[in-house]
């Protein structure tokens, strides 16, 4: 039995990192031709979260692949279109805390850039940790850093408490002090000159 290939597609999807717009290529390989499907679908497009830039409290409010930061919140960040902004895990008194602020205020250069949408691009695991917190986030000021602020879910689990582990004491044993072989070290002992 002889086999040939009649038709091959292809379909590529592109997304609008400013507006969540997503765009379809779909291209059919067949007869040494190439044929060029609709290159915009507007079917597949995801709803975007309605974000409230009227609320006095900031906010994030986390999509699949990005998060929307209302103007109260972009104003207390202190950043502005093109700035990168970062998330990361903090260790607050006791408990572990997602932690957001400029790159510049955490002294890095990770993070990723504010569009004209107040959107931030974020995906993959960060995306899906920050998820499990919730899909709103109250940003409330960072206890011990200016310019950083704690992130509080809507579905917020108590904070971890990390436990401290128990010290084990050491036993000292006890030194005679009158040890004949005993040398007395002085300054002059230690020579820390290269």
């Amino acid at each position: 039995m002889a086999v040939k290939v009649l038709k091959v597609t292809i379909t590529t999807e592109f997304v609008d990192e400013a507006t969540g717009e997503i765009f379809k290529d779909v291209r059919e390989y067949a007869d040494e031709s190439v044929k060029t499907a609709a290159k915009k679908s507007t079917s597949s497009k995801k709803s975007s979260t309605k974000v409230d830039d009227n609320d006095p409290e900031p906010k994030l409010y986390l999509e699949d692949n990005k998060y929307i930061l209302n103007a109260s919140a972009i104003e207390a960040l202190g950043v502005e279109v093109g700035d990168t902004i970062d998330i990361k895990n903090q260790k607050v008194g006791n408990a572990r805390v997602k932690v957001i602020g400029a790159s510049e205020t955490f002294g890095t250069k990770a993070g990723n850039k504010l569009t004209k949408t107040n959107s931030v691009s974020y995906r993959g695991k960060s995306n899906d940790e920050l998820a499990i917190l919730g899909n709103i986030f109250t940003l409330t000021p960072h206890p011990n850093a200016d310019g950083l602020f704690i992130l509080t879910g809507n579905k917020q689990p108590n904070p971890v408490e990390e436990v401290p582990e128990e010290e084990d004491e050491v036993q000292v044993e006890d030194v005679d002090i009158d040890d004949v072989d005993a040398v007395e070290i002085s300054e002059n002992d230690f020579n820390f000159e290269l």
